[in-house]
């Protein structure tokens, strides 16, 4: 699906190029924050949105940063294509009486041509350009604790996004709003992603705009007692109402090795995590079983306790 989603991207991205000199317009806004999931949520199928004590929980919930006296750093490296990468880094600390998070996503990609026909309607190469998708989030969340089984987590993101393809640029606004109900061993959660819908306002003659589009997501999420195993469903909806569903699950081994493994949509995922003390790595796999090559993409994930 990653893998779909990037060449779909890539190739909009051209053809859009291709008509520049034409119109003058852009017509391209990809989500791409969607990619930015930390290998932990990878690993088991993309099923966030009812979970909290992860920085990188607040793309899907921001009701899910880290509740926590401790400053936590953390890094995503994943590598799409040879010329395609999406890095991210991110930093949670308490912040008086909230818990705050700021992250920043840099999608890249290099090598792209500008090709265009010539007078005799022949295709020619044109010269070589690349195109980015920044953001910058800043993630706050307000616990309300009842008693010792009972808590209700509010969340809200907002955020500043940039995209630029050859030498054209957009940019926007927008912000998400979630909740997550703690009771006992069971976690609700409810968000909306794009809940002020970033316009993308392009530097084109036309000003041309485009919405990003909004995003609904309910999940569950089950923890045993002594929180080794974790089980973690969730429902993405789209503005079309059409519906995506992941489901994932985790276990730890001696506090120190959590395995992993979930389904995104059809498609199979799988991972491992490894903590020594205030370090944490994690890496999580996901197949696409609807490319004709079954192709994979992993990520990794570090997580530094300061």
């Amino acid at each position: 699906m990653i893998k779909r989603t990037i060449v779909t991207a890539l190739i909009g991205v051209i053809l859009q190029v291709s008509t520049f000199s034409a119109n003058s317009g852009v017509g391209y806004t990809a989500d791409f924050l969607n990619l930015g999931s930390s290998a932990r949520n990878y690993a088991m199928g993309s099923s966030d949105g009812a979970d909290s004590g992860d920085m990188w929980s607040a793309l899907n919930n921001p009701a899910g940063i880290p509740n926590s006296s401790e400053v936590l750093f953390s890094s995503i490296q994943q590598k799409l294509f040879e010329d395609t990468s999406y890095n991210t880094y991110g930093l949670s600390f308490p912040l008086f009486v909230v818990d705050c998070a700021i992250q920043y996503h840099n999608l890249s990609t290099t090598g792209l041509n500008n090709n265009y026909l010539d007078t005799n309607g022949r295709p020619v190469l044109g010269s070589s350009f690349g195109s980015s998708s920044e953001a910058l989030i800043l993630s706050l969340a307000k616990t309300y604790s009842y008693n010792q089984n009972l808590k209700l987590i509010l969340g809200v993101n907002a955020k500043a996004m940039q995209e630029t393809i050859f030498d054209s640029k957009g940019q926007g606004i927008g912000g998400d709003v979630g909740i997550i109900l703690k009771i006992a061993n069971i976690q609700l959660g409810y968000s909306v992603i794009n809940s002020v819908q970033p316009e993308m306002v392009w530097n084109t003659s036309s000003n041309t705009k485009e919405k990003i589009p909004e995003l609904r997501i309910g999940a569950i999420q089950y923890s045993s007692d002594d929180k080794s195993l974790k089980l973690a469903m969730s429902l993405h909806q789209d503005a079309n109402n059409t519906s995506v569903f992941h489901v994932g699950c985790s276990y730890s081994l001696f506090d120190i090795v959590e395995l992993r493994a979930g389904m995104n949509d059809s498609n199979p995922s799988y991972g491992l995590g490894l903590k020594i003390g205030g370090l944490s790595v994690d890496y999580g796999t996901q197949l696409n079983l609807n490319d004709s090559q079954n192709q994979s993409n992993s990520k990794l994930t570090v997580v530094l306790t300061l």
